[in-house]
């Protein structure tokens, strides 16, 4: 997190001399954190505070921690991988209990970049500075065993999409790259589009790729492209905030935020895309897509601080498309991994990233939790019951007890 502090300020701090911290020298008070069973927990991290006050420990081999005194009685949160977050709505000096999940992470190896295949005993990724790289795993172990890098690494990749062994990718000034990895040992250069604008999502065919502008309304461009690098813009439409795109049939399915949650259009005629569905609902504020169905998130906290509702819409027949029945989570959804397990942020904790099983025809239920104190570690690709999160390979597995 980046703080910007007045000179001044700075000045004063460093008067003080290298041992002394100005907002939190009235004292400090203590915390201990055990499990389920009464065990202390050793290296669980504890938050809280904000802007000067905010504050970042980790207990001990004893289970405790010792806490500035500016944080008593503040809201707090006390998390660890394989643990359920604990958000404290006024923090004491007491015992807090951080609940063990039902399984557990185990760490595979290190892997870089985002998934664009992941399947068996295969793992291929594309890292933003445009590296690719190949991997063999197992349960035991993960293997490189090619990389190159595909543009230059001035070049940053956006957004990939895989249609068979053909690999798309935008980027952030330079236009879209296309691949072929039928040999993903040998990744072989096809043409380049020279698009001449910011590209994040996108949806490709055989012919036509759609680019949209990112979140803020902006202008959507469906344009043909040829195997020689030509391309030719065949409309412009406006107003669209976009977070992801695809192609059903002859329909374009746009997920963005605010009253273009759900938008659909039917271009049979690209020329001329007809609007066939909306939807708005101030309720909630953005969307994925499983297979052909939209899923839509709530915004604000959760319901009790223990369940989030969602809205599913069938799209099977894109043209008419049909509210189906909605499940609750214990967390913010991400996405689906498969349609019995998802990953989300955990009761909105953003430094929490929760790794759920669907329990029931409607809920799905939190089975383990990646927890690091920064917000930055997101998930990179999944192949259940194996997740790319902070970097590295894991596997969900049964906790012994």
């Amino acid at each position: 997190m980046i703080r910007l502090i007045s000179l001044s300020l700075v000045f004063s701090i460093l008067s003080l001399g290298c041992n002394e911290d100005p907002f939190n020298s009235g004292g400090s008070f203590e915390i201990t954190v055990t499990d389920d069973f009464g065990r202390p927990v050793n290296r669980a991290f504890v938050e809280g505070g904000a802007d000067y006050t905010q504050f970042l420990e980790q207990t001990n081999i004893e289970g405790r921690a010792v806490i500035p005194k500016s944080a008593l009685g503040g809201q707090a949160f006390i998390f660890k991988t394989d643990y359920l977050t604990l958000q404290v709505k006024e923090l004491a000096s007491k015992t807090y209990t951080l609940r063990e999940t039902s399984k557990r992470l185990d760490l595979i190896g290190d892997v870089a970049g985002k998934a664009v295949r992941f399947r068996d005993t295969e793992l291929i990724t594309l890292e933003r500075g445009g590296s690719f790289h190949l991997y063999s795993f197992n349960d035991q172990s993960i293997n490189e065993q090619h990389s190159q890098m595909l543009v230059d690494s001035t070049i940053v990749v956006m957004e990939t999409k895989l249609k068979g062994d053909t690999l798309f990718f935008t980027t952030l000034n330079s236009g879209v790259y296309i691949f072929s990895i039928t040999n993903p040992a040998r990744p072989e250069f096809l043409f380049h589009l020279d698009i001449p604008r910011q590209l994040n999502p996108f949806a490709v065919n055989d012919s036509i790729i759609v680019v949209g502008n990112w979140w803020n309304p902006g202008e959507l461009e469906i344009i043909r492209y040829y195997p020689t690098g030509e391309w030719r813009r065949v409309t412009i439409t406006e107003n669209y905030s976009m977070h992801e795109l695809t192609f059903l049939e002859n329909t374009l399915v746009i997920l963005g935020n605010k009253e273009n949650l759900l938008v659909i259009l039917d271009i049979s005629d690209l020329s001329s895309p007809n609007l066939i569905y909306r939807e708005g609902d101030p309720a909630y504020v953005i969307g994925f897509l499983h297979e052909r169905q939209a899923i839509l998130i709530p915004r604000g906290e959760s319901e009790n601080d223990t369940s989030f509702s969602y809205r599913v819409i069938d799209l099977n027949d894109p043209l008419n498309p049909t509210e189906i029945q909605g499940f609750t989570a214990d967390s913010r959804l991400i996405a689906l991994a498969t349609d019995e397990s998802a990953y989300g942020q955990y009761h909105d904790h953003w430094c929490t990233i929760s790794l759920m099983k669907k329990e029931s025809l409607d809920r799905f239920q939190t089975v383990t939790t990646f927890a690091e104190p920064e917000d930055i570690y997101h998930v990179g690709g999944t192949f259940h019951p194996y997740y790319i999160i902070g970097g590295r390979l894991w596997k969900i597995i049964e906790r012994k007890r």
